[in-house]
């Protein structure tokens, strides 16, 4: 299964009706078919519920969170990770 990582602007992209990429992230999202692995992690997250604080989308932060979750999908990175990161 191929897994697709979801970015901070894209996620936003999907989310808010009035942004310039709104059309084109559904798009994407659509011609990816049901036989792909959507993931991303808890800093991308944590972007985007800043992002959409005060937006009327800000509740999607939080069920895409649990649904990521949920499928074992949300990358939780570690100390190590952010070190060998850096």
């Amino acid at each position: 299964m191929k897994k697709i990582f979801l970015d901070t602007v894209g996620l936003l992209a999907l989310w808010d009706s009035g942004d310039q990429w709104h059309g084109n992230a559904l798009l994407a999202l659509d011609a990816l078919g049901p036989h792909v692995m959507t993931i991303s992690t808890s800093f991308v997250l944590l972007e985007c519920g800043n992002a959409a604080s005060r937006r009327a989308f800000r509740n999607l932060v939080n069920d895409t969170r649990r649904q990521l979750e949920a499928g074992d999908k949300l990358i939780v990175p570690d100390n190590d990770d952010w070190a060998q990161a850096w």
